[in-house]
């Protein structure tokens, strides 16, 4: 299942329960810029948690907080990888274009660089 069509809302996710009805209040009210998607505010959380984990002292070592981070910011880049996938449109056509194209150029050289073997052609060069 879809999972734009199993969470339509915001209010699907807080009811299934992977959000908080205030973390989705606080969700609400962040003001991004136009051409900017909130779904990145969640990964700034995590972001923001394991900084305030290691102030607080639940983090013991700086070398853990920074592994943590950048195994976060990792994740965020490879989902960005992602969603720069679905921005450039393919036509459903293209993939069976390119396989048979493919297809035809080994079939092309398969039968281009077979050799002629004639059994009588040294008798005739020997005469």
């Amino acid at each position: 299942m879809r999972v734009r069509r199993r969470f339509p809302t915001l209010d699907t996710i807080v009811a299934a329960g992977f959000m908080m009805p205030h973390e989705k209040e606080i969700f609400d009210s962040y003001k991004v810029k136009p051409n900017t998607p909130k779904y990145w505010i969640p990964a700034n959380w995590a972001l923001a948690m394991t900084y305030q984990a290691w102030k607080n002292g639940n983090i013991e070592n700086a070398y853990y907080k920074y592994t943590l981070q950048e195994e976060i910011k990792k994740w965020r880049t490879n989902m960005e990888w992602v969603f720069n996938y679905d921005w450039v449109p393919l036509p459903l056509m293209y993939p069976q274009v390119v396989c048979l194209a493919v297809h035809l150029y080994f079939l092309v050289c398969l039968l281009s660089r077979q050799t002629l073997i004639e059994p009588y052609a040294l008798a005739d060069e020997v005469r």
